[in-house]
């Protein structure tokens, strides 16, 4: 009887550790694309971050990933300007421009500016104008 019951709680025990995923198959809107984020600090001095995101994601959930590297604020007008990047601080004189596929993009907030699969993403430290 013993033999039994110790039995019984065994597989109780063995059965709690197993379970079955139900969830539903990953979908399209799942998939994730790793992203070579090029910076370029001077023409000679040039740094890309891999980072991974949606296929289609926002500048701002992407360069969030950056971590410390990456730093960002909003002026009195509510206009988001990039004040870090990869350790150079935007200045009066020099600020990041966001460049996709080599066209310089003019943001107001890097949350409305997306960016999809096989998009080349690249941030210019350049003169203000």
């Amino acid at each position: 009887m013993k033999k039994i019951l110790f039995s019984i709680a065994l597989l109780a025990i063995i059965g709690a550790g197993c379970s079955v995923n139900s969830g539903s198959a990953p979908t399209i809107s799942s998939a994730k694309t790793t992203y070579q984020v090029e910076i370029t600090k001077s023409p000679t001095f040039k740094n890309t971050l891999s980072l991974t995101a949606k296929d289609t994601t926002s500048i701002e959930e992407l360069m969030l990933q950056a971590g410390d590297k990456f730093t960002s604020q909003f002026n009195a007008t509510n206009n988001e300007t990039v004040t870090q990047l990869d350790g150079v601080i935007a200045t009066a004189s020099k600020e990041w421009n966001l460049y996709i596929n080599n066209q310089k993009i003019n943001f107001t907030n890097l949350n409305k500016v997306t960016a999809k699969s096989g998009d080349k993403v690249e941030w210019k430290y350049e003169l203000t104008k």
